[in-house]
């Protein structure tokens, strides 16, 4: 949460909900959003069952994060995608000005609505995506959006938007919206 790194011992035999509340009141935070997920894994483990019956390992790292709404047992991250997504494009929310990140967010949005990197597709989308992400159209651009495509085989749909949702909370304009000027009549 936030950057911050804590460690902190959990009792195994618990659900998730119980460790989430006990590191929560530790930390003096609200835990109504608080999602814990295995490092590198998009997916939230359930609130209901114990850590153990959910990962490999207890060796592995585990982290919060905030925003996460359950659904069903999971997390809907299509929903919150496509909200971010559009907020982007109608530029109600500010586009990051990092072109390393236009390109990636570029990227998993063509992985998500185009699927897996097909090299005739991206030639045949790269002008108008660029144009739509305000990112200059040069052979630096295209490779990398080639290759941020690439990254994202192998992902599932729903994984891919959970990744584009963090990539925009983590922009420093997360958060930040656009309002159109008005003149004041004086």
């Amino acid at each position: 949460m936030d950057g911050m790194k804590k460690h902190f011992l959990l009792p195994v035999d618990q659900p998730v909900s119980a460790n989430i509340a006990l590191i929560c009141e530790k930390l003096g935070c609200d835990k109504s959003d608080l999602g814990l997920f295995l490092m590198d894994n998009p997916d939230p483990l359930r609130d209901d069952l114990s850590i153990p019956e959910q990962v490999e390992s207890l060796d592995a790292f585990f982290f919060l994060q905030r925003g996460c709404f359950a659904i069903e047992g999971g997390i809907k991250a299509t929903d919150q995608y496509l909200q971010h997504r559009d907020e982007i494009l109608e530029r109600t929310h500010i586009l990051p000005s990092d072109r390393d990140r236009k390109i990636e967010l570029a990227a998993i949005v063509c992985h998500i609505e185009h699927g897996p990197f097909a090299p005739d597709l991206c030639s045949n989308i790269s002008e108008q995506l660029f144009e739509m992400w305000e990112i200059k159209n040069d052979r630096g651009s295209i490779e990398m959006l080639e290759g941020e495509w690439l990254r994202c085989d192998g992902m599932t749909k729903e994984q891919s938007s959970f990744r584009f949702v963090q990539v925009c909370r983590s922009l420093s304009t997360y958060g930040a919206a656009t309002f159109p000027a008005v003149r004041s009549k004086q």
